[in-house]
């Protein structure tokens, strides 16, 4: 399978008094990111708030994205703090008809690098899924080790990494030793176009929940060899990849995702509500990349 592009780490739009999922407005905003050129969306990930969700509103919001599969990559999230429990989502995954899985490391319990091997060892051989490994030790407490990811990559179905540590030393150990059939992705919407510079494939992106077009036209333009033009975006766009993190992402991604839509869309406990001191400056650079037709 090939991981090459622009994928939206999708947030989820939760129904009345935030329970269940809310299907005409998920189905908006999968649209929205097909008619954008997007190659893939990332459902009930980090910001699709997925350590939230119950098993029948993961599987509810799977089931409408898998609807889309022949317009665009459908990847599940399925990674838990719970070997037993990653493997029962990752063969669900399958079952439904996902592209591929979108797997975390295990998140609060901390496994020494031994662990984590095992761990992706014994999911990736329950079903036959390509998987991409997810590594944020923001949010996991665990980092995988450039020497670990390289006996990840000898797992046939483990394609690509999500690298989000935020460590260029291990970012480019991991790109010097990244196999040719696999796959590595930017995690952080303020490195796209570094990570880009150095040969990953694309990005998975918070960002492009609000600026779509903003994010494919980039990797277009990093591809014909048009920097400039690629300078120029990552640049224009800069301003409100930093506002989305004002609080803890999903918050203000999903308050703006609401404005689009002209609905309320709230996070689910214990995230809250943005700010209202975020709203108008959150806004703002919203409207200036409307007028630059980077959304």
């Amino acid at each position: 399978m090939n991981f090459e592009g622009i994928y939206t780490a999708l947030v989820t739009p939760f129904g009345e008094n935030e329970t269940g999922i809310d299907e005409k407005a998920y189905r908006k905003l999968i649209e929205r990111q097909i008619q954008a050129g997007i190659k893939g969306i990332v459902v009930a990930g980090s910001t699709g708030e997925g350590q939230t969700l119950t098993e029948a509103e993961w599987e509810t919001a799977l089931k409408i994205a898998i609807t889309y599969k022949d317009q665009i990559q459908i990847l599940g999230s399925c990674g838990t703090s719970n070997t037993a429990e990653t493997i029962s989502r990752f063969k669900k995954l399958a079952s439904l008809g996902a592209d591929a899985a979108l797997i975390s490391t295990p998140g609060y319990n901390k496994p020494p690098q031994r662990g984590l091997i095992e761990h992706y060892q014994k999911v990736a051989a329950s079903a036959a899924l390509p998987i991409m490994v997810y590594n944020i030790p923001g949010r996991t407490a665990v980092n995988l080790t450039p020497a670990t990811i390289r006996e990840l990559w000898k797992i046939s179905n483990v394609a690509s990494i999500k690298e989000s540590s935020g460590n260029w030393d291990q970012i480019l150990e991991i790109r010097k030793d990244l196999p040719e059939n696999k796959f590595l992705l930017s995690g952080d919407d303020p490195f796209n176009l570094p990570f880009f510079s150095i040969g990953a494939h694309g990005a998975v992106s918070v960002l492009s929940n609000i600026a779509p077009k903003a994010l494919v036209q980039m990797l277009a333009a990093f591809k014909k060899s048009d920097l400039k033009t690629a300078e120029k975006i990552q640049m224009q766009v800069h301003k409100l990849t930093q506002l989305l993190f004002v609080e803890s992402n999903p918050i203000p991604v999903k308050w703006l995702v609401g404005q689009i839509l002209k609905q309320n869309l709230s996070p689910r406990l214990p995230l809250v509500k943005l700010d209202e001191t975020h709203h108008s400056a959150l806004k703002r650079e919203f409207d200036r990349l409307v007028e630059l037709q980077l959304v």
